[in-house]
């Protein structure tokens, strides 16, 4: 993808707090630590980056502290051109402060699962990661709302 309208979707699980800089969905733009993009989770914060020229973030949203909390939930990333908005089991809970990328820096590396790198350092997630999707365009919060019905315990 080098466009970056786009969402990212995936329904997690965990116990536990989280360090400074987990991936949950992401690709670096080259095999340094700088993202393309990534839906992610940071000291119970979840985040969505994208970067246009692969310095700089261009997107950027994030939720509030300590929103991010134990057992199964679905988190979504979108972003239709104009706004970049994170979702939490179907609710919106955090829009970005500026507009949005619209392109993405190119990329050749592989879309990464559960990992990301904060310098030369991996990080990886620690629970589960199931129905990871992507999609080359925005979700609307209708197709959101459906798709965190609750079907996990």
């Amino acid at each position: 993808l080098e466009n970056a309208v786009m969402s990212l979707s995936a329904w997690i699980y965990t116990s536990a707090g989280f360090p400074a800089q987990t991936g949950i969905i992401g690709k670096r733009v080259t095999s340094s630590d700088f993202l393309q993009y990534e839906l992610g989770i940071s000291s119970n914060t979840l985040y969505w980056l994208q970067s246009a020229d692969g310095g700089s973030w261009a997107t950027l949203v994030s939720t509030p502290s300590n929103t991010i909390s134990a057992g199964w939930h679905h988190y979504v990333g979108t972003n239709n051109g104009t706004t970049a908005r994170l979702y939490i089991d179907g609710k919106e809970v955090g829009t970005a402060d500026s507009s949005p990328a619209t392109t993405l820096a190119s990329s050749t590396e592989t879309l990464q699962i559960g990992q990301s790198r904060i310098g030369s350092n991996d990080s990886y997630f620690v629970g589960q990661i199931d129905d990871v999707r992507i999609y080359n365009y925005a979700v609307t919060t209708a197709p959101v709302s459906y798709t965190h019905l609750p079907r996990r315990k």
